[in-house]
């Protein structure tokens, strides 16, 4: 399984910590959360093709382990859709809303201020939203930052059985 770096931003996004304690809860170095965000370790992930015997840093595995026991599935690509990740509804605040928001922005690897300007509202709407400040933003804004997001080339991975979930779009990326 290639993991991306946008993949553990999300990971770490949906679980609403910052890198340092990330790695303290995983029992890695905090340098290499960062490095595996920014995509500078060896994180292909290959136990199901033992014949590659490819190196895989064992820190990686750990952190995958960390965010997948905190209820995070990392999806890999399939047919348009690139890599990217789903979680339980219920997990963290339970509001799917921000948690797609956080989640496809960190994916994306892209600021609140592009995700603003490309939505056409204000950053201090998505910040307010993001850290949970506004409990709730119209229906029309929520619209606009989606297609803010699609605009980045993610996909919203609609609600079913429990879980919710962002995606790289590969159509849309080049």
């Amino acid at each position: 399984m290639e993991l991306g770096a946008g993949t553990f931003r999300a990971a770490r996004s949906l679980l609403d910590l910052k890198q340092a304690e990330v790695a303290a809860r995983a029992d890695v170095s905090r340098s290499l959360v960062l490095r595996m965000e920014a995509g500078d370790v060896k994180n292909s992930l290959h136990s199901d093709i033992p014949k590659l015997k490819r190196t895989v840093h064992p820190d990686a595995v750990k952190l995958k382990n960390f965010y997948e026991t905190h209820g995070i599935e990392f999806l890999e690509p399939m047919d348009q859709r690139g890599p990217g990740v789903r979680w339980d509804v219920a997990m963290g605040d339970g509001v799917v809303d921000r948690a797609y928001l956080r989640a496809g922005r960190a994916l994306a690897g892209i600021r609140q201020s592009v995700l603003a300007e490309n939505a056409k509202v204000g950053q201090s709407l998505i910040s307010r939203f993001e850290s949970g400040e506004t409990k709730s933003i119209p229906t029309a804004a929520f619209d606009a930052i989606v297609s803010g997001l699609r605009m980045a080339g993610i996909e919203l991975l609609k609600s079913s059985k429990g879980k919710a979930g962002v995606c790289l779009r590969l159509s849309d990326r080049s």
